[in-house]
């Protein structure tokens, strides 16, 4: 039996780059939906702003996205596959804003909270003692 000159045969190289690309494709896939269950499974960072940063802070320097906003600035976030939403007390404590959701209750039937990040007032670093400061190799 003869081949004629239209039948070709398939090209080797082609098929294994082929090949190699689903592969990619799939490791790719892979990769975020591990990242994913990480991000979802990882307990809340609860990052720690100035309350000045939080009328101009972009969310996605932390990886969330913005959803809901008022009048004064971002009120719900989603991080991690969750809804984090606005708070600020209206006590005798500190200021401050912090985005938070519910994360199931403790023993007593209380709500335990997981917060993502705070807005408030920081306090200035605190003087190194000498003794540490010289056994760190630290020079005045």
């Amino acid at each position: 039996m003869t081949t004629t000159p239209t039948q070709t045969q398939p090209n080797p190289e082609a098929k294994y780059i082929q090949l190699f690309a689903a592969q990619v494709s799939a490791l790719s896939r892979i990769a975020i939906a591990l990242e994913t269950l990480a991000q979802a499974n990882a307990p809340a960072p609860n990052f720690v702003k100035p309350i000045g940063a939080y009328h101009e802070f972009d969310f996605t320097t932390i990886g969330a996205k913005v959803v809901a906003r008022d009048r004064l600035g971002v009120t719900a976030v989603e991080w991690g596959g969750y809804q984090w939403t606005r708070r600020s007390p209206a006590n005798k404590f500190d200021v401050a804003i912090w985005f938070s959701r519910p994360n199931g209750k403790d023993l007593e039937g209380e709500v335990k909270w997981l917060r993502l990040i705070t807005f408030k007032k920081t306090s200035d670093a605190e003087e190194i003692p000498t003794k540490v400061a010289s056994k760190a190799g630290l020079k005045e």
